[in-house]
């Protein structure tokens, strides 16, 4: 008898690893928490291996699959499947990775979505294998957050609609009740007559400056604040403050300092008319909130960090100290409570300049003592000395927003040359308020029209030498009747002022880029009205 032994050990031994790296390449493929599949590269994708996490994504297990008794292809959603099938195809023949999302059908009938991310076998082109996840909840984070933003959006679209409606609904009236008891105080009556006119226009002012920050503090809370800053002189800026809130002051006989800033040329990085805005409530508050002859000081410096520091004193009756949580609550009027309940005011001021302050990335704060006064302490970064500051003299304050302020204040009654104005308002009573105003100037002549189209048909036969455009118009509305006029050859260069009582920030800033001279809103700056008149006049006659 012959028998042949081999010895088999290193073949046994091979074998042995070959299966405990075949259990280990499987007990990793089976722990991805995706499907790893190699299937053909045809329509169907038919499966020659797939892991076990396919039952879970899809309800179906590997080997119904793997038999041929469902195709891949079929799961897949009808709207998907055209898309799915062209990518792969591309990214195939382009020899690159492909990584698409679609939607596939479990075997409950819902709707799963998926993540594949999958290549050609590079040693087989006849095959694709990649691995496919489950993405259902991310889809479904991701569906409610942009529900969410979308209802968000609505929400402040219809809060700036509303506040647009409102600022249009509110300043309307208001043009009339300012406007003409301003034309009462300039008609030379007796002084009773006089003074009652003057009574009705303060009352008009009061009411406007609370519908401007009620308004002022809804928008900011459904828009938020865009602030524009660079470089601004702030002893320049105070010095305009100090101009602006001296006729308040002197009426209660208050006395307003500035201490002179140890650096010259000090710049803050902020927005001017956002500060300006902010330094007028701390002040006119400062002047109310004063004692009988008190004093309303302001002081510029440089703190110890590098920062601007904007300081405004008062010598009022301070604030107690189980106050000062509530200082800066919307419409929390401390004063009430106090003992100054006759002092005018909303509540808003200290609220919307906390928000302006932050908003050009500053800081404000305070310290009072009661029986002394209060300190509101702003601060902010500091600018280089780029020349990029506003100028005082080319700027001021009107309407709520920066306007250039015309240089000749002329009656305009020694002129020879004359002015014709075009006025396309649909409100008579506005339409009345202008036609008064401008007999205050012998030499202008108004044009007007109710309606959009008319407008634009007298620009084209009279040549006006200034349109003010109501932008509220029953035919067309104010963004058509500026085209017209800018696409017209004898219309195209007339100056246009808008004359609105839509004051939203952002429709101002919107029409100014669009090549409008000016936005003037609503209750109409009678001074400043016949100011542009007569900077008009005296351009013609200089030639």
């Amino acid at each position: 008898t012959r028998a042949i032994c081999r010895d088999v050990t290193e073949r046994k031994r091979a074998q042995k690893e070959l299966e405990a790296r075949e259990f280990s390449y499987r007990r990793l493929i089976n722990n991805i928490p995706g499907a790893v599949y190699r299937c053909s590269n045809n329509l169907n994708w038919e499966m020659s291996f797939l892991s076990p996490a396919i039952e879970e994504i899809t309800g179906f297990a590997p080997a119904e699959f793997l038999d041929g008794s469902l195709d891949y292809a079929s799961l897949v959603h009808k709207d998907e499947l055209p898309y799915l099938r062209e990518t792969r195809i591309e990214l195939l023949r382009q020899k690159n990775f492909f990584i698409i999302e679609y939607r596939l059908f479990h075997r409950d009938g819902s709707i799963r979505w998926v993540y594949e991310q999958g290549r050609g076998n590079p040693i087989n082109e006849s095959e694709l294998e990649g691995v496919i996840f489950d993405i259902t909840d991310r889809k479904l984070i991701e569906q409610k957050e942009a529900e969410a933003r979308k209802e968000a959006e609505a929400a402040n679209l219809a809060k700036s609609n509303f506040l647009s409606r409102m600022s249009h609904e509110l300043r309307t009236p208001l043009n009339s009740i300012i406007g003409f008891s301003k034309i009462l105080e300039m008609a030379g009556l007796p002084d009773k007559q006089t003074h009652n006119a003057q009574r009705i226009s303060n009352a008009g002012n009061h009411l406007l400056s609370l519908i401007n920050e009620v308004l002022d503090l809804s928008r900011i809370e459904a828009e938020g604040i865009d602030t524009l800053s660079k470089g601004v002189k702030i002893e320049t800026l105070v010095d305009e403050v100090i101009l602006l809130v001296n006729p308040m002051a002197r009426e209660r006989g208050i006395n307003i300092t500035r201490k002179a800033c140890d650096t010259p040329d000090l710049r803050a990085l902020v927005d001017r008319q956002h500060l300006l805005q902010a330094l007028l409530n701390l002040a006119s508050n400062g002047i109310k909130y004063n004692r009988q002859k008190g004093t309303l000081s302001f002081e510029v410096k440089i703190t110890s960090s590098g920062r601007v520091r904007i300081e405004v004193r008062d010598t009022g009756e301070g604030i107690p100290k189980d106050k000062f949580s509530r200082l800066f609550i919307p419409f929390d009027r401390l004063d009430v409570e106090i003992s100054r309940p006759s002092v005018e005011g909303s509540g808003l001021g200290l609220s919307l300049t906390k928000k302006l302050v932050e908003a050009m990335r500053g800081e404000i704060s305070f310290r009072s003592e009661l029986g002394k006064g209060s300190v509101f302490v702003l601060e902010f970064d500091q600018a280089e000395n780029d020349g990029s500051a506003s100028k005082h003299c080319d700027e001021i304050q009107a309407h709520g927003i920066e306007s250039k302020k015309p240089d000749v204040f002329n009656t305009g009654k020694n002129n020879d040359a004359s002015l014709t104005i075009l006025y396309i308002e649909d409100n008579q009573d506005n339409i009345e308020l202008v036609e008064q105003v401008i007999e205050f100037r012998e030499r202008v002549h108004m044009l007007t029209a109710i309606q959009g189209g008319q407008g634009v048909d007298l620009a084209r036969l009279h040549h006006p030498d200034i349109i003010f455009l109501d932008f509220h118009l029953p035919d067309l509305n104010g963004d058509e009747v500026l085209q017209l006029l800018q696409r017209g050859e004898s219309t195209r260069n007339i100056p246009v002022y808008v004359l609105s009582a839509d004051a939203m920030p952002k429709q101002i800033e919107r029409l100014r880029g669009l090549g409008v001279v000016d936005y003037l809103t609503k209750p109409l700056d009678v001074d400043f009205f016949l100011a542009i008149l007569d900077e008009r006049l005296a351009k013609k006659n200089n030639g």
